[in-house]
C-alpha cells in the first residue's frame, strides 16, 4: 500500500489541498490501497481547511469533509513511503530530524519533475522509486503559501498544486 505524507506550514491550505486532491485522483482511478495524509511543521492544530482552499478543492471534485490540521510529530515521516513538501524549507525541516530519509523526502516540484522525466526503464507506478530519481530542489518550485493572501493567491496555489498532482497521477496511477 503506497503511503504519502504532504507537509506545509500550518496544514490548513497547501498540504491538506494536496492530500485531499490526490486522494480524489486515487479514488477516481479505482485504487483503494493508498494512504494519503498531511501535516504541518507549525500546524494550526484542530483547524479546518482554509475556506478558499476548500472551495478550490470542491470545484475540482475533492472533499475537505472531516479535515482537521495536525502537527508533524517526530515519528510521523518514518511511517510513510514518500514525504512530499511544499517548499524546500519544509523538506529541510523534516530532514534535520531524519537524515536517513533523504531519498524519500521531496518537494512537490521535484516529484513532478522526476515523473515527467522518467524514461521507459522507470516503473511509473512506483512512486517511491520515482521519488528517488530526482534532482536538487529549486527555489522557483516552492509553492507560495496563500494563507491570508486573497482569492487570487488561493486560486493560483490550488491550480499549481493540482497541475503538479495531475502530472504525477497520469504516470503513477495509470493502469
Amino acid at each position: 500500500m503506497p503511503s504519502v505524507l504532504f507537509v506545509c506550514t500550518g496544514n490548513i491550505c497547501r498540504s491538506p489541498f494536496a492530500e485531499r486532491y490526490l486522494a480524489h485522483l486515487v479514488a477516481r482511478s479505482g485504487l483503494t490501497d493508498w494512504r494519503v495524509e498531511s501535516a504541518g511543521i507549525g500546524a494550526l492544530v484542530g483547524r479546518p481547511m482554509d475556506a478558499g482552499m476548500r472551495a478550490e478543492l470542491e470545484a475540482r471534485g475533492g472533499s475537505a469533509d472531516g479535515f482537521v490540521a495536525r502537527q508533524v510529530d517526530f515519528r510521523m515521516p518514518t511511517r510513510f513511503d514518500v514525504v512530499v513538501t511544499m517548499e524546500r524549507r519544509h523538506r529541510q525541516w523534516v530532514l534535520e530530524d531524519h537524515p536517513a530519509l533523504h531519498r524519500r523526502v521531496v518537494t512537490l516540484g521535484q516529484l513532478a519533475d522526476a515523473v515527467a522525466q522518467a524514461g521507459p526503464e522507470t516503473s511509473t507506478g512506483d512512486l517511491v522509486g520515482l521519488a528517488r530519481v530526482r534532482r536538487s530542489p529549486r527555489a522557483e518550485e516552492d509553492i507560495a503559501d496563500p494563507y491570508r493572501q486573497g482569492a487570487a493567491a488561493t486560486h493560483a496555489c490550488a491550480r499549481r498544486i493540482a497541475g503538479l498532482l495531475d502530472t504525477i497521477a497520469v504516470r503513477v496511477l495509470a493502469p
